[in-house]
């Protein structure tokens, strides 16, 4: 059944809203529930899958994901917008119990790229996804040369344990990065003030104690060295990637740019970073939100030039 949104007040612009529909895909054996906002005027054959951000469902924190998803299928790219399994309208249950920034399964996201590229026609399939939503954009992505380039917002680029919650879900060059800044405002009292009254900071620096007292440790979890042979594959393979973080993102992109830089050492990659100023780990601000879609929808318009930026 398909509905149809003509237009939508965001601020002050008028955005378009193409024709947009529910769909079922499958994913093994499971009903995966999604909703496909198809190119506007019968755009080229470039298909963008929208993963689930976390444990939120579909629409992405603060309904980002839709914000992005019409503006994209605006310049020209069909957009599918889906839940893994056990999420939102989907069958099935999140793998390891969701307690990690692994829990996605990837064959929910081959059967979505089967989806588009079978019953879409879609030739050219594009990733996105926010913290565990890029975890799992990457991984599907060194599986899968079906995957032509792949948007990472927020990607959580740490070693660790399985479990994020627990003390060593930072590694060592973190917590150095966090202690050199933790220095830096020790005679600013307000800077102060925001550390002992905020639960996360409090976190942050007892574990940046822990993480440089312990013993080091170079045994991770088997999730962990999938992840990170997965970005050495996919970096290696040439492909293009934009790769988005907040000027505020509580995960340091030091270990992100020291991996980057180690395993394209001189195989030249196709990646490009940028820092929202002032945006945190989802983009929350209004400002933060249109920027990194703006400069998304900029970045696809540019690779894939044959879309109007509009």
């Amino acid at each position: 059944m398909y509905f149809e949104l003509v237009s939508r007040k965001i601020g002050k612009e008028i955005v378009s809203v193409s024709m947009e529909k529910p769909v079922n895909l499958q994913s093994k054996g499971r009903r995966l529930f999604g909703i496909l906002h198809p190119a506007e005027n019968n755009g080229r054959k470039m298909g963008i899958i929208f993963l689930n951000a976390g444990l939120q469902y579909r629409v992405g924190p603060h309904r980002i994901y839709v914000k992005a998803a019409r503006r994209f299928s605006g310049i020209g790219f069909s957009v599918l917008r889906m839940d893994f399994a056990g999420i939102g309208e989907s069958e099935g249950e999140i793998e390891y119990g969701g307690v990690d920034i692994d829990y996605f399964d990837i064959a929910d996201t081959l059967g979505a790229i089967d989806f588009l590229t079978k019953e879409e026609e879609v030739e050219k399939i594009i990733l996105l996804g926010i913290c565990a939503g890029a975890r799992n954009a990457l991984k599907a992505a060194a599986k899968d040369h079906r995957v032509d380039s792949i948007i990472s917002w927020s990607l959580p680029f740490i070693y660790g344990s399985e479990n994020p919650v627990k003390n060593d879900s930072i590694s060592e060059i973190a917590a150095k990065y966090y202690l050199r800044g933790v220095m830096k405002k020790a005679l600013n009292v307000r800077a102060w003030k925001s550390y002992l009254f905020s639960d996360k900071y409090l976190y942050l620096i007892k574990n940046v104690f822990w993480v440089l007292g312990r013993k080091k440790n170079k045994d991770y979890s088997e999730r962990q060295r999938e992840f990170f042979e997965a970005f050495e594959t996919f970096i290696f393979s040439g492909r293009k990637a934009l790769f988005i973080y907040g000027e505020k993102e509580i995960i340091p992109i030091e270990e992100f740019k020291i991996k980057l830089e180690e395993f394209s050492q001189g195989k030249g990659h196709a990646c490009e970073l940028y820092i929202v100023p002032n945006g945190d780990h989802t983009f929350l601000s209004r400002e933060a939100e249109r920027d990194v879609i703006e400069k998304t929808a900029g970045w696809l318009a540019k690779e894939y030039n044959e879309g109007k930026l509009g």
